[in-house]
């Protein structure tokens, strides 16, 4: 996202802590086209400082069984992606597609 208020304030009331997903710059680059394989791959070549912590998620064997762990761990759902679908770009922020689903 372009622009999170709560972030650029003068004087935060709390320290941010930002998980980083997905990305579609690397080194000046466009690479939103890439698979999401290949993105991940990228990512991983990045040394993120704190507050930006890097996600890299794991292959689901059993969908259902993985939703409920996260929800009683206390997360509202998991997001689902397709590993070689690219990073479709909306105005404001990434395009839902067949390739990838928030289940909440």
């Amino acid at each position: 996202r372009r622009f999170i208020p709560s972030l650029f304030v003068r004087n935060p009331k709390v320290k941010p802590v930002v998980y980083v997903f997905d990305i579609i710059y690397y080194k000046g680059t466009n690479i939103s086209k890439e698979t999401l394989r290949r993105r991940k791959s990228m990512l991983a070549r990045i040394h993120f400082k704190k507050p930006l912590y890097p996600v890299f998620g794991k292959k689901l064997t059993n969908l259902k069984r993985h939703y409920m762990s996260e929800v009683k761990k206390g997360n509202e759902g998991i997001i689902i992606k397709k590993y070689d679908s690219p990073y479709m770009i909306g105005k404001e922020s990434p395009i839902a597609t067949h390739w990838w689903r928030k289940i909440k």
